[in-house]
């Protein structure tokens, strides 16, 4: 158990501690709370609890772990407490530190006695590293292999495979790189979220929908491959940047402008509604938790064909993993789960949410010829 002590009694303190102790209880408990306000030492109100208060003079003397500042002032805070030599100023961090300190002990807790995650690595990366989405050394050692950014008509855009891959107007360079980079990262054929696992899934013609395309690298990656690829994205922020990428592809590439669901509705479509004269040959699909709801929109396209294959994001969701894997084994298809695991790094994760780690991609590859 974390011994904690929190320098702050006002608001920010108070929310602080309410967080804590709501969602951190497992892990840390608050054994002291101190100030610079001229407060008699012995116990004070900080949230719904009585606490400890100790003068920060006197900080030293209690037996904490780490000590997170809750105020506006913490800059001269952190200088009070080196100058006066107060208290190990490594032990000192500001409060928006805490989630991801707290949130690593919350993950060490749950999984303490899951040998899996011992066995594979994950739990002594956590333990030195703390959580990243891809806990993995190997992912940390990736060097990055796009070190240029280009404009043309205000658009920046990389050479991705040879290819000219626009981003939007409101990407700055740093992050055109960053997102570029990571991508070619995190599609490692160990990586766990890696949309091709091996040569039997490289594509040899037919048709793709890729579903959820961003910037459409996975388009690039296999497009000199393909008969025609539907390449799905409803953010507007990415249209004209994908009309600038594809525009010399002569029909091969058909952008739809919409997000995907179950059925179709305003800026909503359905697979099996703009792929009507075509069969499909492969699924690609990354739509941050839609994707069950867009499989059911493919139903018929996956129960016609007799030798589909899907690959789709299940990480997004906590049930997903388990739930998409149900419906396609329903429509005839063998799954599989991609290599290792990895962390939803959403702004959830760190209120407080269980760290839960989860698998990141399910291989579909439909075998069955009944109609079911």
């Amino acid at each position: 158990m974390l011994k904690i002590t929190v320098w702050g009694t006002g608001i920010r303190a108070n929310n602080f501690i309410k967080m804590l102790v709501s969602r951190y209880s497992c892990v840390a408990e608050i054994v002291a709370v101190t100030s610079n306000e001229k407060i008699d030492e012995g116990r004070v109100t900080v949230g719904n609890d009585l606490y400890t208060f100790v003068s920060p003079n006197r900080l030293s003397e209690v037996e904490f772990d780490l000590c997170f500042i809750c105020s506006s002032a913490s800059e001269e805070i952190i200088e009070q407490i080196r100058d006066n030599d107060l208290i190990d100023i490594q032990k000192v961090y500001n409060e928006t530190d805490a989630w991801p300190l707290l949130l690593k002990h919350k993950f060490l807790y749950y999984y303490k006695d899951d040998q899996e995650l011992k066995q594979n690595g994950i739990y002594q990366y956590v333990e030195e590293h703390g959580l990243t989405m891809y806990p993995y050394s190997w992912f940390d050692k990736l060097q990055d292999e796009i070190k240029e950014v280009y404009e043309e008509d205000g658009y920046k855009y990389i050479f991705y495979k040879g290819k000219k891959c626009f981003y939007p107007k409101e990407y700055s360079t740093d992050e055109v790189l960053n997102s570029a980079n990571f991508f070619i990262k995190e599609q490692q054929l160990m990586s766990p979220h890696c949309y091709m696992p091996n040569d039997e899934w490289k594509i040899r013609g037919g048709v793709v929908v890729d579903c959820g395309s961003a910037e459409a690298n996975f388009t690039l990656d296999v497009i000199d491959d393909v008969d025609k690829i539907y390449v799905v994205e409803g953010d507007p922020m990415w249209w004209k940047p994908l009309e600038k990428t594809f525009k010399d592809y002569n029909g091969k590439v058909k952008i739809i402008k919409k997000y995907l669901d179950s059925y179709r509705h305003e800026g909503y479509d359905t697979i099996d509604s703009f792929v009507v004269e075509d069969k499909i040959d492969f699924i690609k699909m990354d739509i941050e938790g839609y994707e069950l709801k867009a499989l059911y929109g493919a139903r018929e396209h996956i129960k016609k064909s007799d030798d589909l294959k899907l690959s789709v994001c299940t990480y997004h969701n906590h049930e997903d993993h388990e739930t998409i894997k149900i419906y396609l084994e329903s429509l005839g298809c063998e799954c599989t789960y991609s290599n290792g695991y990895l962390f939803r790094m959403d702004e959830s994760i760190w209120t407080g949410l269980f760290p839960e780690i989860r698998k990141g991609m399910l291989y579909g590859k439909r075998v069955s010829k009944n109609d079911i």
